[in-house]
């Protein structure tokens, strides 16, 4: 069968009307909208503080936990089924004052059984309660920033140098003598900390101890290393028995790091040790007893026992150094039978009545 005509043609002329066709270019999203999502990226989740919200039983994800009476994925034939409320109160920070608590039970009762919800207020009787917390940033861990190479020189000039403060730039801490502080205000006071060691780390990992340790090496940039580069820390804090702190040292371990480094582990360790304790040095028992018992059971018994611990106040020796500590124990026993002493009957009373006319006819 032959094909009509000028059916070839019309299909050339459709084609060369269409435009021709692109691959298609990736959209490029703006950089103020990049900044954005990667701050929010960046940027920890708000703290939950509302109770409600709060389920520490809650460990499937958009599944219901059996027995979990504050899951948000159960509904109300998943509660018929529960036989108790795995957390039945869920509370915020317990050393607050006072504060919300989310209390849940079930209904047994009812057909079928349902989840009862409520909110309470939880009060702590403990004198020792915190009344509020006015520091956000402690209910969230937040992320360090990791340093590039756009952000270092910024970093190095608020966290570099020979010395470093804890003191954030929102805290008042002021310690003027004219304006003491509240009583009820955590105060703070200082420790000087003494260098106890510095050794010295090469690449290799060999490490040298320096003899002087009374100066710490600042670091510094030297043929394309670094120099003097904290690589460890171990602190020593030595407190009294109450929790005084009275003395604190520190052994660094300083090293040397390579530009081709992308990143360095560092450690810090820290170990408490009492100045002074008490420990017993001597026991002494003393054991009182008598020869004679009790009628029904005549003989020898003990009456009372007296223990005696005596302890000692023992200072911290230096480490590496050893002392003997001697320790007694004593038994005594002492008699405290009543002695034998001579002793007389009394003399009878005699009491005689007579009949009132025996000196008849006489009286």
């Amino acid at each position: 069968m032959a094909a009509a005509p000028g059916l070839g043609a019309f299909f050339v002329l459709i084609l060369l009307l269409l435009p021709p066709l692109r691959a298609e270019e990736p959209a490029t999203e703006p950089a103020d909208t990049r900044d954005a999502a990667q701050a929010r990226v960046r940027s920890p989740p708000a703290p939950v503080t509302d109770v409600a919200r709060l389920c520490v039983c809650d460990l499937l994800v958009a599944q219901c936990d059996v027995n979990c009476c504050c899951d948000p994925d159960c509904s109300a034939q998943d509660f018929s089924l529960f036989t108790t409320c795995s957390v039945p109160v869920v509370t915020g920070d317990s050393q607050l004052c006072s504060q919300k608590a989310a209390v849940y039970s079930l209904d047994v009762e009812a057909n079928p059984p349902e989840r009862i919800f409520k909110i309470t207020d939880q009060i702590n009787p403990s004198i020792f309660c915190i009344h509020t917390t006015n520091y956000k940033q402690a209910l969230y861990l937040k992320s360090p920033e990791i340093p590039t190479a756009e952000n270092f020189d910024r970093l190095l000039d608020k966290f570099g140098g020979a010395a470093f403060s804890t003191k954030p730039d929102s805290w008042d801490l002021d310690t003027d003598p004219q304006n003491p502080p509240d009583a009820n205000e955590t105060s703070r006071y200082e420790v000087n900390i003494t260098v106890q060691s510095i050794v010295v780390q090469s690449l290799n990992g060999m490490r040298t101890s320096l003899s002087s340790s009374d100066v710490l090496r600042l670091p510094m940039v030297l043929d394309e290393l670094c120099i003097n580069a904290v690589l460890g820390v171990n602190y020593h804090i030595t407190h009294t028995d109450t929790g005084e702190i009275i003395e604190a040292a520190a052994a660094f371990v300083l090293g040397a790091i390579s530009k081709e480094v992308l990143s360095i582990e560092q450690s810090f360790e820290i170990s408490f040790t009492q100045s002074s304790c008490q420990i017993p040095v001597s026991l002494g028992i003393e054991v009182k007893w008598t020869k004679y018992g009790s009628l029904v059971n005549p003989q020898a018994r003990i009456v009372n026992v007296t223990a005696t611990i005596t302890t000692s106040t023992l200072k911290q020796l230096p480490s590496g150094r050893e002392r003997i500590i001697p320790i007694t124990s004593s038994v005594v026993f002492t008699d405290i039978s009543s002695p034998a002493e001579p002793s007389y009957k009394a003399w009878p009373t005699i009491d005689i009545k007579l009949p009132f006319d025996f000196f008849y006819p006489f009286v």
